[in-house]
This record gives C-alpha cells, sequence and structure tokens, in this order.
C-alpha cells in the first residue's frame, strides 16, 4: 500500500550508492505494477489522464472517486434486494434462493436484515398467484424464518400447479366458455360452504343407451 500513499522517491543522483539506487528501482517497478492494476479499474475516460501518472499520483487525485466505490456497490445490491420481483412463470424456489444471497451479500456490507423484514420483502416481491398465501401469512401471524417459508412457498407452487392442472382438464371439455365475473354465481358444496364460480360453460357427453 506504500505505492499509494508514500510519494515517488526522488531520482538517484550521480554519486548514490547500490542500496538506494536498488530501493528506488524497486519502488518504480512496484509502483507500475499498482499503477496498472488503478487504471484497469477505472473508467476508459481517466485512463488516457493516468497513463503518465505514478500509482501515488492517481490515487492522491481520485481518492473521492475510489472512496465511493465501496458505497456504489452496496447501493446496487440494496437496488437488487428491493426491487426483486417473481413473475409468473418464474421457479418460486429460485426466486427466494436468490433473494436470500441477496440478504447475505448486504450483510457482509454490514447491514443487518431481521427475518420479518426479510421475509416481508419476499412477500411482497410474489406475483398476485401467491397473494392469498401472502394474506394467510400476515394474517396468521406466523413466526418462521425465510427457510421454513421457502419451504411453504414451494409447496404452494406445487398446489396451484395441480390446481391448474385439474382446471385446465375440466375446461377442456367445456364448450361456450365465459368467465365470470366475481359473485356472478355462487355455489354451495356438500359442507354447506359458499364458493364463487369462475367459468361457465357446456360440457358435452355421449351417453351409450343400452
Amino acid at each position: 500500500m506504500r505505492y499509494l500513499y508514500d510519494p515517488s522517491p526522488p531520482q538517484p543522483g550521480i554519486r548514490a550508492n547500490d542500496d538506494v539506487r536498488s530501493s528506488y528501482e524497486e519502488y518504480q517497478r512496484e509502483s507500475y505494477a499498482v499503477k496498472n492494476v488503478l487504471i484497469f479499474a477505472i473508467s476508459q475516460s481517466f485512463k488516457r489522464k493516468c497513463i503518465h501518472l505514478t500509482a501515488h499520483e492517481i490515487y492522491t487525485r481520485h481518492t473521492a472517486m475510489f472512496s465511493r466505490a465501496p458505497r456504489k456497490l452496496q447501493y446496487d445490491d440494496d437496488v437488487h434486494f428491493f426491487e426483486a420481483s417473481l413473475n409468473k412463470g418464474q421457479s418460486v424456489s429460485s426466486h427466494v434462493l436468490k433473494m436470500i444471497e441477496y440478504v447475505e451479500i448486504l450483510e457482509k456490507h454490514g447491514c443487518q436484515i431481521s427475518q420479518e423484514i426479510v421475509i416481508d420483502r419476499v412477500l411482497h416481491s410474489l406475483h398476485e398467484g401467491f397473494a392469498q398465501f401472502r394474506v394467510n401469512y400476515i394474517m396468521n401471524n406466523v413466526n418462521k424464518i425465510i427457510q421454513e417459508v421457502h419451504g411453504h412457498l414451494i409447496q404452494a407452487e406445487r398446489d396451484m400447479q395441480a390446481c391448474w392442472s385439474v382446471k385446465k382438464d375440466v375446461l377442456t371439455g367445456l364448450r361456450n366458455v365465459r368467465q365470470l365475473a366475481k359473485g356472478e354465481v355462487d355455489l354451495r358444496v356438500g359442507n354447506g360452504a359458499r364458493v364463487a364460480a369462475i367459468y361457465k360453460g357446456t360440457y358435452m357427453q355421449k351417453v351409450s343407451l343400452l
């Protein structure tokens, strides 16, 4: 790090001994290597301005820029966590694992995020297919960690896929299908519970008469 903080020593004079010359040459050699690393890390527009500078000169002239770099990285990671969302057709398991990864990255930046906030952010990021799951979790005041919620979301996704599969099979046999508005048709099932009909249509079935 001395090549960043310490300026280049003066060039040895004619009468300088071998130790002084050797020290100067080592500094120039190592400073040049550090300088190349810095130039590689900065933007293209700065590279042309820094090509003839030492590592120390580059660092001192652009300290503000380098000091802001970690903050910029944290900001980008914050955005990834707080703007992540699950779209329909995407795996909820992969989505939650990615959210957990974002949390771990933020913790490396020194951010401490409670499990409650992590779970709330994950629930908020889900698409409307998980609306009932979200309501049930919040209303029942379930106290779980994100890994447990992850497992429940995987099961909820499987249930939705199974439900859609059954719905698709039923709709395949219907003719003149029309989607009903909410509350347009209500039915009572065997246990007396009221359920809303979603689709209306005619189901044709051939009957063999003996």
